[in-house]
Order: C-alpha cells, then structure tokens, then sequence
C-alpha cells in the first residue's frame, strides 16, 4: 500500500468518490464474504479514500494536534527570519507537547515528508502545508471570526511548512523517545549541521536545510522519469 500510495498524484487533495465509511464498510463486507481483507489494489481510488480518512480523523479531534494554547508560540517561532534558529524552536515546541500528539505529529510528519518528494504524488511542501495546515495546526480558537479566520490560514501555513522543513531525523527521534532534557536541544542541532553537511555542495543558504536537499531530490526524480518516457 505505501508504494501505491508514493505513486498516487495529488494525495491529500483530490476528493474520494465514496466516503471514508463507505469504503471501510465495503472492505468488511468482502472480509465476511471471502475471509479476505485487501486495500493494496492498484486502484488508487483507494488512496484517496484513506486520505479522507486520515483528514476527517484529525478534523474529528478536540484540538488540533497542535494545541489551541500553543498556537501563538508556534506561529512566532515560524515566523522567525533565521530559519535555524526558527526550527529549533518548533522542535522544542514539538517535543514539549503532550505524548500523544508529538507522536501523533511525528508519524504523520514523516510520512508527508516521503509524500512531498515523490515526483508522482505532485504534493511538494507548500501544497500539502495548504491542504493540510487546517487540520494540523489549526486556528487559536475554535471561534474566530471571518476576518481572523482569514488571516490566521496564512499563519498556519508557514508552521506546517516548517514542520514538514524540519530533518527527518528530529521526527524519529520523538518515535525513539530519545527526549531527555539533556539531549532535546542536542538532537535537533545535531540533525540540522548533518542535513547541512550533506547538503553543503547545492545548499544556497538562503534556503532551510531539509528544503534544498528536498528539491534535489524532486528535480533528480523528475530528470529520472523524463528520460523513462523519452
């Protein structure tokens, strides 16, 4: 499923044609029918159901998994000019959620991560920070008026963006629980001078250091199938 789910465009944006429910109660129907249970057709339709799925999971939580009280200190942090330094900050922010949504956050992430470069799934960051930055890291308050709601939507998206900017590492670091007091800030500094170091021959520096090596990546792809279809 995961590499159907690489090679499916548009993940997270397009609609399903049947609902997240509908789907699943098809799936346990054919499980009582064959004994079989299959999502891992070839048919993507499937894909986009479960991204549906996920989407109408997060928006079915109280809270975002970014909390409505640590909303503010997110948005600052994203907002910071030094790009480093602002990624620091939003992992320390991260890590210091409650357990369930860092580790909520991390899996999440680092799947979107894997999403935004595939040259197929056409969803590099700043798409999947629109489609997603609503269910993700939400608003400051669950009611705001249309103007706030307005402005705070492109305030969430440079916090999505950076989340999904941040090394991948800092996000298996939260699944390995590697987050004593001592090793927090280690972790995140460490990841960034790695991702910096591999990075350093095509890193403008301008750019956060999981970007430039991300599009790397999305053009390398790009060039490999352009020749495949020549």
């Amino acid at each position: 499923m995961s590499d159907v789910f690489m090679h499916s465009d548009a993940v997270f944006y397009i609609l399903p044609l049947t609902t997240p429910m509908e789907f699943f109660d098809s799936v346990a129907h054919q499980h009582v029918e064959t004994g079989i249970t299959s999502i891992t057709s070839d048919n993507k339709t499937h894909i986009h159901v479960l991204c549906g799925a996920i989407k109408s999971f997060l928006r079915s939580l109280k809270e975002p998994l970014i909390p409505t009280s640590a909303w503010q200190s997110f948005v600052k942090a994203a907002e910071l000019e030094d790009q480093k330094r602002s990624l620091r900050l939003l992992y320390n922010l991260v890590c210091d959620l409650p357990q369930p949504n860092k580790e909520t956050l991390a899996f999440l992430l680092q799947h979107l991560q894997r999403v935004s470069e595939s040259v197929d799934c056409q969803m590099p960051v700043d798409n999947l920070a629109k489609v997603l930055g609503p269910t993700i890291v939400g608003y400051s308050s669950p009611s705001l008026s249309s103007a706030k709601l307005f402005k705070e939507t492109f305030q969430q998206r440079p916090v999505m963006k950076k989340l999904l900017m941040l090394p991948p590492a800092c996000w298996q670091a939260i699944l390995d629980k590697d987050l004593s007091a001592n090793s927090k800030r280690f972790s995140i500094i460490s990841a960034i001078k790695a991702s910096d170091s591999a990075s350093a021959s095509n890193n403008s520096g301008n750019e956060p250091v999981y970007t430039s090596v991300q599009k790397d990546r999305f053009k390398a792809r790009k060039d490999k199938r352009s020749l495949r279809s020549s």
